[in-house]
Parts: C-alpha cells; structure tokens; sequence
C-alpha cells in the first residue's frame, strides 16, 4: 500500500515528449473547418482516430502529433522510449502528411500537464 504523508494532492499529472505542431484553439479550428464552438472537442475525437494523431490540450492551444513519451506523476516507473534519427524522420513525414503541412517542420515539445 502507498503511504504519503505531509501535503497530499487530489489531481494528477504527467510530464509528455510530443514531436508535432503547436497550433492555437482558433488555427485549428479554422484548418480542420470547425465552425461551432460545442463541437470542438467532438471533432477533435474524430481527428485523433482519424489520424491515429495525439492531441494534448494545454493552455488555449493544441499540441498535434507524435506523442514519443509520457509518464505519470502517480507511477513510479519511467517509460523509457529510443528512437533513430530516420524514426524521427518518418514520423515527421507522417505528421506532416497527415495535417497536410508543408511549409515547416513539426518540433519536439516537453512539459507537465494536468490528467
């Protein structure tokens, strides 16, 4: 059994690597055609299947890509995660095949967000 002591938080999180494109609330919506604001998140659980694509939502923005690594705060393991650089490199044709991105490269994304 897990004991904590001192201060306990009720919420959780996980600290992410995301090779992919940042793009604002309202560049994706205006990309993908979404035009109503309820149905935001329904298209994008379309697009994630879709795709096979991962969207992480943070602060009015949407990280869309190749989620390389994540791990979370309540586990004690580390996912451990190797890739080439022709990996690399395939998953970036990928990513830009999928979101039909041509004029620049999708970059590789590090930060903690809440789950």
């Amino acid at each position: 059994m897990k004991v904590r002591s001192g201060f306990v938080s009720n919420s959780s999180s996980s600290s992410f690597v995301i090779l992919g494109f940042k793009m604002t609330v309202d560049e994706v919506k205006k990309k993908f055609g979404i035009k109503e604001e309820d149905e935001y998140w329904d298209k994008v659980d379309e697009l994630r299947v879709k795709t096979g694509l991962d969207f992480l939502s943070l602060d009015n923005c949407e990280l869309i890509g190749k989620l390389i690594a994540e791990v979370d705060s309540d586990g004690y393991d580390i996912e451990e995660a190797e890739f080439t650089g022709e990996d690399l490199k395939k998953m970036t044709d990928e990513i830009k095949t999928k979101l039909e991105v041509t004029d620049k490269e999708p970059h590789i994304f590090t930060g903690t967000r809440a789950t």
